[in-house]
């Protein structure tokens, strides 16, 4: 392979790292012996270490040089700005003994010199020949919008003249008109230009990208954005855009294509038919992590730390300096993998002072399998030992191995699933095929092997404690629910009640969901209440009000009680009425008096509706029904909700009717992915109930493929999964229609 010469450079940083001990002195007469405040290279000069890391292999060789800018020596005017941040105690994860140093406050940085005045610095590293005779072969450029993006004076050579470099990083935080960098880079060397960008920073100018709901969605969402977003603007020009996703969950990759729009006609110009007549930026893959989305993990690490960024570029250099032993999928798979551990490490271990990036054990993750034991035989016993602690630490598998690819359709050849595209995404037919028959054996699959070794291991899904969904539309609001109740209780301001609706037909699972989502965000401590409005007497006003009392002692004790109202939508609706002003105002009226709540969070179950467009009829064709629902305030209460689930369960989404009616067309059969939730509950109650029945090693159940059958394929269960149980239970029948 030809050598190849890479420039790191941009804005630069001394980062000043402030550390909060616990262990510190109260008063001023008391010794210091702990460092307070340690300071850092960061910016591009980080980035450059990170890239050597990358690349350490071929460093070695001799195969390649990475130049950047120098460290030591610099002059008062060199542009080099400062950054502040303080680092304090977090335990490493939620429910996780253990403490990591992690960033507590960052206090914000800037340039410290003028920088229109000042001189770029100059690049270091290498052989002094090399230096002096080979061109860029690729630059790398950092942008964290502290000037250099606006001073043409600090950019290197190698993008200045008109031979362009044959390939151009940009890393940016910042996308917009004003970003003279990457508006010239565009204009000048967009075939040659990969951008390096966030999802956060594709939302914070206006992209409608929602935030962990479903990977189906982030994919629909950011392809349209680069479709039809403003980003066809100006980054849908390069030649290539990563979009890496908080916490390292996924990360996309789109490209631009040539591609020709329809036939061309025989009497055009443009007699050859592969003739392209248009550019334009395509999905290329998402590797996304199936049992997460976006935000989780950040919500269970408390703290800051930066560098995800720096992490996933230095991998795309290395994929780009070696595409054919460094795939972009392992390229990104690794990179997602390395800047999860700089995550979950963050500073490292508190008995270690003062906080340190792991660049060992990021640069072993960028490059597996390679074995971190030395030739040096000189070792001393120490330096062996560290060695040992270092092996211990290196990966066993793998870190790309946990992702997963989705992928455009345009690859495939079967013409129903090409015409497919990235906006209209179904991972979970993309994993198991199309039409109620592929659905029902991997449902067979699910039961027997489980839902995370067998065909749905790459499937997306929610799981919350011991409640799990691949169904995409419960996915989605499960997780909408999490984010309300993960904001709610961030936000000391908020005190009125956080309002949710569950729907699901009986036995559907529609509390059991909810609690499991409670448990697996506040632990097995929460505090839950239930009331069952169905049962409170005729007038029920005076239970009603006693149960608000008993929700105000728990909420002003200072926990956040789970409050669930069963039935809510029974006898005619009587009960709204009474929910509007603790809904709203966080107080209730008993007496003469008025009772405050604290923080709570209300969970109206519905008892006669399926579904929560069901139970709303403020916009029914029907006057006669908009009206009684207006007349027992159901509006109201609507406006007041601030999210809401349907729980489908094991039994079509459909009325029995029109399930009786396509049964026939089996390959047709409507909400084919009611099969597979079938699945998930039968698999859930043999590992809760029937644990002999599962192999210990293999998890494998030893069940009759008859009776899994005679489960999945009957029509319909009269009562949802307590039908399900029940036969569980006899094990000689099922409970159907």
């Amino acid at each position: 392979m030809a050598a190849v010469s890479i420039t790191v450079t941009g804005d630069l940083l001394t980062d000043y790292h402030l550390v909060r001990d616990t262990t510190l002195p109260k008063g001023y007469g008391a010794p210091v012996e702990k460092t307070l405040q340690y300071q850092q290279a960061g910016g591009a000069w980080f980035l450059h270490d990170v890239v050597k890391l990358a690349l350490k292999h071929l460093l070695e060789a001799d195969a390649c040089t990475v130049l950047g800018p120098k460290r030591d020596g610099l002059k008062g005017d060199a542009p080099v700005g400062n950054a502040h941040s303080v680092w304090s105690v977090f335990p490493r994860a939620k429910n996780d003994n253990r403490q990591v140093w992690r960033i507590s406050d960052f206090l914000g940085c800037g340039a410290s010199v003028d920088l229109a005045t000042s001189r770029s610095v100059r690049l270091q590293g290498g052989a002094p020949e090399s230096r002096r005779s080979a061109a860029s072969t690729i630059v790398v450029l950092d942008d964290l919008g502290l000037g250099f993006r606006t001073h043409k004076n600090l950019w290197p050579q190698a993008i200045l003249g008109k031979a362009a470099p044959r390939d151009i990083v940009l890393k940016t935080n910042c996308i917009s008109s004003e970003n003279r960098l990457l508006h010239y880079l565009l204009e000048q060397f967009a075939d040659h230009v990969t951008l390096v960008v966030s999802a956060n920073d594709l939302r914070a100018r206006g992209a409608a990208i929602s935030k962990g709901l479903s990977w189906d969605r982030t994919i629909e969402e950011t392809a349209q954005e680069f479709e039809r977003g403003l980003s066809t603007c100006d980054l849908a020009r390069a030649r290539r855009v990563i979009v890496h996703f908080e916490g390292g969950a996924g990360a996309a990759s789109f490209t631009r294509m040539r591609l020709k729009i329809g036939p061309v006609p025989k009497d055009s110009a443009l007699a050859d038919d592969d003739a392209p007549v248009h550019d334009a930026m395509q999905f290329e893959r998402l590797l996304y992590l199936p049992d997460e989305v976006e935000g989780v993990w950040a919500a269970e690490h408390p703290g800051k730390v930066f560098g995800m960024a720096s992490i996933m570029t230095a991998s795309i250099v290395r994929h780009i300096v070696e595409p054919s032993t460094y795939p972009l999928f392992v390229a990104l798979g690794r990179g997602l993998a390395a800047a999860r551990y700089n995550g979950e490490r963050a500073g490292g271990d508190v008995s270690h002072s003062p906080p340190g990036i792991d660049l060992a054990g990021i640069g072993c993750r960028l490059n597996w399998p390679a074995a971190p034991v030395p030739d040096d035989a000189s070792l001393t016993r120490d330096q062996w030992e560290a060695v040992a602690a270092q092996e211990a630490a290196w990966p066993k598998v793998d870190p790309c191995a946990d992702y997963y690819t989705a992928f455009p359709h345009e690859v495939l050849t079967d013409p129903d699933w090409s015409r497919q595209p990235a906006t209209e995404s179904d991972l979970l037919s993309d994993a198991v095929g199309r039409g109620y028959e592929y659905y029902a054996a991997a449902a067979m699959d699910v039961v027997i092997r489980g839902p995370a070794a067998g065909l749905l291991r790459s499937v997306p899904k929610a799981r919350y404690g011991n409640y799990m969904t691949v169904d995409r539309e419960e996915i989605e609001r499960i997780n909408a629910l999490r984010s309300l109740i993960e904001s709610y209780r961030k936000s000391p301001d908020d005190k009125r009640p956080l309002s949710i609706a569950v729907f699901g037909p009986p036995g559907s699972g529609k509390s059991f969901a909810i609690k499991q989502l409670a448990i697996a965000m506040f632990g097995n401590g929460q505090q839950t209440l239930e009331f069952n409005l169905s049962q409170f007497a005729d007038d029920g006003i005076a239970q009603l009000h006693e149960a608000f009392h008993l929700v105000r002692d728990a909420s002003i004790q200072g926990a956040i009680p789970l409050v669930f109202w069963d039935e809510f939508d029974t006898d005619n609706l009587k009960w709204l009425k009474q929910f509007l002003a603790p809904m709203q105002d966080a107080e209730f009226r008993a007496g003469s008096g008025s009772h405050p709540f604290g923080k709570a969070i209300f969970v109206f179950a519905g008892g006669t509706k399926s579904t929560f467009e069901d139970f709303d009829r403020s916009n029914h064709r029907d006057a006669e029904v908009r009206e009684h629902f207006g007349g027992k305030k159901g509006p109201d209460f609507v406006s007041r909700l601030r999210g809401f689930v349907n729980i489908k369960g094991p039994n079509p989404c459909l009325p029995l009717d029109q399930v009786n009616a396509s049964a026939a067309g089996a390959a047709d059969r409507p909400d084919p992915e009611h099969v597979i939730r079938r699945a998930v509950i039968l698999r859930s109650l043999l590992e809760r109930s029937y644990g002999h029945l599962l192999d210990a090693e293999t998890r494998i159940a030893n069940v009759s493929a008859r009776i899994v059958r005679a489960f999945l394929r009957v029509e319909r269960f009269l009562h949802g999964a307590r039908s399900m149980e029940k036969a569980d239970r006899r094990g000689d029948q099922v409970t159907g229609v």
